[in-house]
C-alpha cells in the first residue's frame, strides 16, 4: 500500500522536506506525508507504553457517535523531532465508518473534550465537519481537531493532534512551537484525495424503519431484561444490525427462547440481524455501582441509511466487594480462585456497593439472616447446611450481585 517518493513541498514558505505517499486502493484514500515520520496501518491496540498513545491520556481515538469504526493509517512525527523541548507526539489519523447515517456523521462521540469549537474544511473534493478538542492529566496536554466527511455511504473520520508534556516541572525545558508542528499536519491534510471504496454488497434504495420498541421481558426473566422488537421495510438481507452503548461495568446477554440467559451481547459493536423484523431479548447487568444510562441503536443501511434509538436507565445491581472473618479476608477480581473457607457458625461482614436495606443474602437455596450497616452486612455462617461448596450472593428487587463460591466446613 505505501509507496515511498522523495518530493518538496515549496510554495509560500521556504520549507522544503523529502515526502512520502501512501495509498490504500481498499478503502480509497492517499495522501503525502514527511519522510522519516512513522507509519502504522490498522488498529493501533491500546497497550501500555506503547508509542501510539497520548502519553498518560490514553490511546490516539476515534471519535464516531456509534460502533462500526474502522482504523485505515496513522502517521506520526519522530520520537526526537524537536529535541530539548516539551513535544511528545504530533499525529495524523483516517478511519472510516459505514454504520452511520449521513446525520450520525456529523457528530461526534459524547465523551470528546476541549473547546469542542466547531469547524469546517474541505479535504479531498469533500466537505468536512469537525471539533477542536483538548484534555491535559499528569502534566501532560493534548490539542488537536478531528473531522468528519460523509460521501456515498461512508462516514470519513480524520484526526491531527500535538501532544506535549513536562513544561514548567523540567529543567531546562523549552516550549514547542505548536504553531510549526500545525503547520506540518495542515500541509499533509492539503494532499488528501479520497475515491469512496464500492461496498461490493447491494443496498436498499431508501430503507425505512417503521416501528422500534422494547418491552420488559416475562416474568420469569431476570430485572433488567427486555425484549426489542422492529420492522424495516425496504432493506436488503442482512443489512439491518443492533448496537447498544456501553461504558464500565455492564454485561449484556441475549435471552433465549426459553427466558434463559443466553450468548453474550458484545458492547460497542455491529450485530447483523438476520431478519428485517423480529425481535430479540437482552438482559443488561449494571455492576457499575449508580445508575446508568444505556443506548440500543437500530441501523439499517441503504442510500440513505437510517437509524433509530432506545434509551433505558438501568438501576444498579448490588456488588460484592470483599468478605472478611475467621482471621481472613477475600476480595474478588474476576479470575479463578478457591473458595472462600467458611467455618459453620462464624462470624462475617460483607462489603458491598448499591446494597440496599431490603438485600437477602443466600448460600445456596438457603436465605441466611444478615444485620446491614451502611454498605455493609454482617452475617453468621449457617450450621443447618452439610459442609460443602455453595454460591453465595446478594439479591434485592433490582436483581442478583456476583456470585462468590464458599466452602462451608465444620
Amino acid at each position: 500500500m505505501k509507496v515511498l517518493a522523495t518530493l518538496c513541498l515549496c510554495g509560500i514558505s521556504t520549507f522544503c522536506v523529502a515526502q512520502s505517499n501512501y495509498t490504500s486502493t481498499q478503502f480509497g484514500i492517499s495522501f503525502q506525508y514527511p519522510k522519516g515520520y512513522d507509519l502504522k496501518q490498522g488498529d493501533l491496540g491500546d497497550v501500555e507504553g506503547d508509542d501510539w498513545r497520548l502519553g498518560y491520556l490514553g490511546p490516539i481515538p476515534m471519535e464516531f457517535v456509534a460502533p462500526g469504526g474502522v482504523r485505515v493509517v496513522t502517521v506520526k512525527t519522530a520520537d526526537d523531532a524537536y529535541p530539548e523541548t516539551d513535544f511528545g507526539m504530533a499525529f495524523f489519523t483516517v478511519s472510516l465508518n459505514r454504520y452511520l447515517t449521513p446525520e450520525e456523521c456529523k457528530q461526534f462521540s459524547d465523551d470528546i473534550s476541549g473547546s469542542m469549537k466547531p469547524v469546517k474544511k474541505k479535504i479531498g473534493g469533500i466537505v468536512f465537519n469537525g471539533l477542536d478538542q483538548g484534555e491535559a492529566a499528569m502534566m501532560h496536554q493534548f490539542g488537536g481537531t478531528y473531522y468528519h466527511g460523509f460521501s456515498a455511504g461512508w462516514c470519513y473520520e480524520i484526526g491531527v493532534g500535538i501532544t506535549t508534556a513536562g513544561y514548567g516541572a523540567v529543567d531546562g525545558l523549552k516550549k514547542v512551537d505548536t504553531s510549526r508542528v500545525e503547520a506540518a499536519l495542515d500541509r499533509i491534510l492539503q494532499t488528501v484525495n479520497i475515491r469512496v471504496p464500492k461496498t461490493g454488497r447491494s443496498q436498499a434504495a431508501s430503507p425505512s424503519i417503521n416501528s422500534f420498541a422494547l418491552t420488559p421481558a416475562v416474568l420469569t426473566s431476570p430485572t433488567g431484561s427486555y425484549r426489542f422488537s422492529w420492522d424495516v421495510q425496504g432493506a436488503a438481507p442482512g443489512e439491518v444490525s443492533l448496537s447498544a452503548s456501553c461504558s464500565g461495568d455492564l454485561d449484556i446477554f441475549e435471552i433465549t427462547d426459553e427466558g434463559q440467559k443466553g450468548s453474550v451481547f458484545p458492547c460497542n459493536a455491529i450485530q447483523t440481524m438476520k431478519v428485517a423484523s423480529g425481535s430479540l431479548g437482552l438482559e443488561f447487568r449494571n455492576m457499575s455501582g449508580e445508575e446508568m444510562k444505556v443506548t440500543v441503536r437500530l441501523l439499517a443501511l441503504g442510500s440513505p441509511s437510517v437509524s433509530k434509538v432506545l434509551t433505558i436507565s438501568l438501576q444498579p445491581l448490588p456488588v460484592l466487594i470483599s468478605i472478611a472473618g475467621d482471621g481472613q479476608r477475600y476480595i474478588p477480581d474476576g479470575t479463578p480462585a478457591k473458595p472462600f473457607r467458611m467455618a459453620a457458625g462464624s462470624h462475617f461482614l460483607i462489603t458491598g456497593v448499591a446494597l440496599l436495606q431490603s438485600e437477602t443474602l443466600w448460600i445456596g437455596a438457603t436465605s441466611i439472616p444478615v444485620v446491614h450497616d451502611r454498605q455493609d452486612m454482617y452475617f453468621t455462617s449457617p450450621t443447618s447446611l452439610p459442609p460443602g461448596q455453595y454460591p453465595l450472593f446478594i439479591a434485592n428487587e433490582r436483581g442478583k450481585s456476583d456470585v462468590l463460591t464458599v466452602e462451608l466446613v465444620k
